[in-house]
């Protein structure tokens, strides 16, 4: 179990953080992708970013299948995910989460090398080929 203060709280429908004083509960639905620095997680959505005394691991097994590790330091809400790039070169890639609540605003997030095949499978791409430049492929609605 986490040392997660009191105000922190991260289920499968919602994230729960103090910010400015203020204790603000965001539904899971409004969270683009969690990324972990310096032992802190930071919840990121429209309004900003939540930051959570957790492990990555830890709010992984908490949500589950909602999300997909695109790298060591990140986790990206699937429904979110709607384009990734291959870049051959560097041999990892790229993945875009359109925001909840602006069509218009894409938060392109680095994807590893080592996880490029799990995002890939979890946007319903059947084959990645591998291009000599860089190259988009689109990915399934699920």
């Amino acid at each position: 179990m986490s040392d997660a203060p009191a105000t922190q709280k991260v289920t499968a429908d919602y994230v729960q953080a103090e910010r400015r004083g203020v204790v603000l509960r965001v539904p899971m639905e409004n969270i683009t992708h969690f990324t972990f620095s310096h032992k802190y997680a930071g919840a990121h959505y429209a309004g900003g970013e939540l930051i959570l005394s957790m492990s990555l691991v830890t709010i992984e097994e908490i949500v589950g299948k909602k999300l997909v590790r695109i790298s060591r330091s990140c986790l990206a809400m699937r429904q979110h995910l709607t384009l990734l790039e291959y870049d051959g070169l560097a041999g990892g890639g790229w993945v875009t989460a359109q925001s909840p609540h602006d069509p218009t605003k894409q938060i392109k997030l680095r994807v590893s090398r080592r996880e490029l095949n799990p995002v890939k499978i979890a946007m319903g791409i059947k084959e990645l080929k591998v291009p000599v430049t860089p190259h988009t492929f689109q990915g399934a609605p699920t």
